[in-house]
């Protein structure tokens, strides 16, 4: 599991462990700590919201300017020789995923989720073998992320992408 993928994959090894022969989580967390929290608040202050002192959201989601997100996220989600070399490529793909809408409200609803998972203090029940994987240059989800996941679960590998983003 990926990002949030990866928060979904903890889930499942948790609740449903003789399904579970082995897990990869890539650029997760167990938990949003104060760094998450922190990248959090500024973007969606640049995006024209607050962030409350219990960690809810004020933005109006209709107020979001697709570009600016896309914007905002590209160099915390890329590095910049693949920004450089792909942006042409990124832009033809945000262009044609707004043909179809993009529903903030779907994306607000998706930060709301990331931001309350912690399964922190169950992480040490999960008995898959494990590979935690990051990128060492992840401006999303900073890789000291990854090293808190990988030294709550019993066993767990984990792995640095030299120049590795989130992406």
């Amino acid at each position: 599991g990926v990002s949030m993928g990866g928060m979904i994959a903890q889930e499942i090894a948790l609740r449903h462990p003789g399904r579970v022969r082995g897990l990869v989580l890539a650029c997760t967390y167990g938990d949003p700590g104060d760094d998450i929290a922190q990248i959090r608040s500024g973007m969606v202050t640049r995006l024209g919201g607050s962030t409350a002192t219990d960690g809810s959201l004020a933005i109006d989601a209709m107020s979001i300017d697709p570009m600016s997100m896309f914007q905002e996220l590209m160099p915390r989600v890329f590095n910049p020789d693949y920004l450089q070399r792909e942006l042409p490529t990124l832009i033809q793909i945000f262009s044609g995923a707004m043909q179809w809408g993009i529903s903030m409200e779907a994306i607000l609803a998706q930060v709301h989720a990331t931001m309350t998972h912690d399964c922190s203090t169950r992480l040490a029940s999960i008995a898959s073998p494990t590979m935690v994987l990051s990128g060492d240059s992840d401006r999303l989800i900073p890789p000291s992320n990854s090293e808190r996941l990988a030294k709550r679960i019993p066993n767990a590998k984990l792995v640095f992408v030299k120049g590795g983003s989130h992406a």
